[in-house]
């Protein structure tokens, strides 16, 4: 597998402050890999592509209820569902359609840097698609992914994984083997290519240990969200 380096290193400005508004406002086990099927060009046969594990209550050893936005106990909820319990209506969510759509305006998606503030502000703005039903926001991401994906990305810390949570939205939205192929290289990076420490554990700086085999809280969102993503449309052993 090979990558190439990305020339364009300049990253949002007021990068942070519009992250964490975004995905504030919008946002209410792991194991290896298994190779996913053929790409169904249809994006209604992604889930039989990449079947959804569900939350089977036999697996539920601990008792836990399931997740607060699912309308039914034993299975993940649909877009509508998904949608009404982020209350589409709600003044957050018009302050985060706002925020978004003003971003949309301001920046060119080719001038944001292949990088993790970047990528969560990308996946915020794959949740206020998903939310309130305006393709928009989910096109500007795509238009993001594919800007690097023709111009060569790496995937070599944690922080350069968590594009792979936008392309996955994306990739259930599309069905666009170019998506899936991104959110691969990803897992090969994880499985295959990061620095783990003697227990196991994914150094957050990925393929050096310059300064040792470092656990970073924030690899829980860097990859741990991607790896969930993927854990729930696929069927492991």
């Amino acid at each position: 597998m090979t990558w190439r380096p990305i020339a364009n290193s300049r990253g949002l400005r007021g990068r942070a402050s519009w992250v964490v508004v975004v995905a504030g406002l919008v946002g209410c086990g792991t194991g290896s890999p298994t190779p996913a099927a053929e790409v169904q060009t249809d994006a209604a046969d992604i889930a039989e592509a990449w079947p959804d594990a569900g939350w089977d209550a036999r697996e539920n050893v601990l008792g836990l209820a399931p997740p607060p936005d699912w309308c039914v106990a034993d299975a993940p909820p649909d877009e509508v569902c998904y949608a009404s319990k982020r209350e589409p209506s709600s003044e957050a969510v018009a302050l985060a359609r706002a925020v978004a759509g003003s971003f949309l305006v301001r920046r060119e998606p080719a001038s944001l840097a292949w990088n993790w503030e970047e990528a969560v502000g990308m996946f915020a703005m794959t949740e206020v698609s998903r939310v309130v039903g305006d393709p928009r926001y989910r096109e500007y991401v795509g238009a993001w992914l594919d800007h690097h994906i023709e111009g060569g990305y790496t995937i070599l810390t944690s922080d350069t994984c968590a594009p792979a949570l936008p392309a996955l939205a994306l990739l259930a939205a599309t069905g666009e083997a170019r998506y899936r192929t991104l959110v691969e290289d990803a897992l090969h990076y994880l499985y295959e290519v990061a620095v783990r420490d003697e227990e196991g554990g994914i150094n957050h700086l990925g393929t050096t240990d310059i300064a040792g085999v470092t656990l970073w809280v924030d690899s829980l969102f860097m990859f741990g969200m991607p790896v969930r993503g993927v854990r729930r449309r696929c069927t492991r052993p």
